[in-house]
């Protein structure tokens, strides 16, 4: 579960501080707790150090972006008839026919929960 943005700048920095006063990164973790790489625990270690508390701010913009619903629609019906079409290949198509702008990786989310996402194609045996 996806935690406030408060509630994840203090568990940040809670780990730094365990991490800065002896704690390896796992225990210090789990005493913040909070998921974390390793490598992600002590980067943050690192930008609290170079940065102060600045670098716990968050800086995710917020909500995703939202297809209106003629669009997403069409995606469904879409993504029905050419199942094998990637995001990629989709996203230029966006573009053309409705005039939307989103990326790759939203595409993505989108499509997933609209429950038409990529099927890769079959692939013929080796003889």
């Amino acid at each position: 579960m996806e935690l406030p943005r408060e509630a994840r700048r203090a568990a940040k920095a809670r780990l730094v501080a365990g991490m800065l006063a002896g704690l390896s990164w796992r225990e210090a973790a789990a005493a913040a707790d909070i998921t974390v790489r390793e490598d992600t625990a002590y980067r943050l270690r690192w930008r609290v150090r170079e940065e102060g508390d600045a670098a716990l701010n968050d800086h995710r913009q917020g909500v995703p972006y939202t297809l209106p619903p003629p669009v997403r629609q069409w995606i469904v019906t879409y993504c029905h008839a050419h199942p094998h079409t990637t995001s990629r290949t989709l996203h230029p198509i966006l573009r053309e026919h409705w005039d939307v702008i989103v990326c790759i990786g939203s595409l993505n989310q989108v499509r997933a929960a609209l429950g038409v996402g990529y099927v890769p194609p079959p692939q013929e045996k080796k003889r």
